[in-house]
C-alpha cells in the first residue's frame, strides 16, 4: 500500500473517532448541566479552554503560512489535555491545520483520551461530582 493512501486513511480513522468522541463528550456534558449535576464554572472552563486552543491553532497556522515562529507543538497537546481538545479538534476540522502530521495526531488521541478519563474518574469518585465546593 503507498504511504499516502495509508496517512489518508489514518486521518480518516483518527477524524471519525475523535469526531465521534466530540459529540458525545458534548451532548454529556450538556445533560450533565442541564440535569443540575455539572457546576457552570465546570461547562465555563471547557468553553474557555476550547477558545484558546482554538485560537492557537489558527495563530499557529497563520505562523506557519507567514513563516514565523510557531507554537510549540507540545504547548497545543498541554492544552488539549487540559480540557480544549473539543477546541483543538474543531481548528483541525475547520481550519485543516495538523490534521495529519503524525505522531501529532496519535498524541493528540491520547491526550483526548487521558482528559475524558480523568472526567469520569472525577464524576465516579467525587462525593458529588461536577459540584465546586
Amino acid at each position: 500500500m503507498h504511504a499516502n493512501k495509508i496517512k489518508t486513511q489514518r486521518k480518516a480513522h483518527y477524524g471519525f473517532f475523535i469526531g465521534t468522541v466530540f459529540v458525545a463528550f458534548l451532548a454529556y456534558l450538556l445533560w450533565m448541566f442541564y440535569a443540575g449535576h455539572l457546576h457552570p464554572i465546570v461547562f465555563a472552563l471547557y468553553a474557555v479552554a476550547s477558545m484558546v486552543s482554538f485560537a492557537a491553532y489558527w495563530v499557529d497556522k497563520n505562523a506557519a503560512e507567514r513563516g514565523r515562529r510557531r507554537i510549540q507543538e507540545s504547548t497545543l497537546h498541554i492544552m488539549a489535555l487540559l480540557g480544549g481538545w473539543p477546541g483543538a479538534y474543531a481548528a483541525q476540522s475547520i481550519i485543516r491545520h495538523k490534521t495529519v502530521k503524525q505522531p501529532f495526531q496519535s498524541i493528540f488521541v491520547i491526550t483526548v483520551i487521558l482528559n475524558i478519563l480523568v472526567v469520569a474518574l472525577w464524576f465516579v469518585l467525587a462525593p458529588s461530582p461536577g459540584v465546586l465546593p
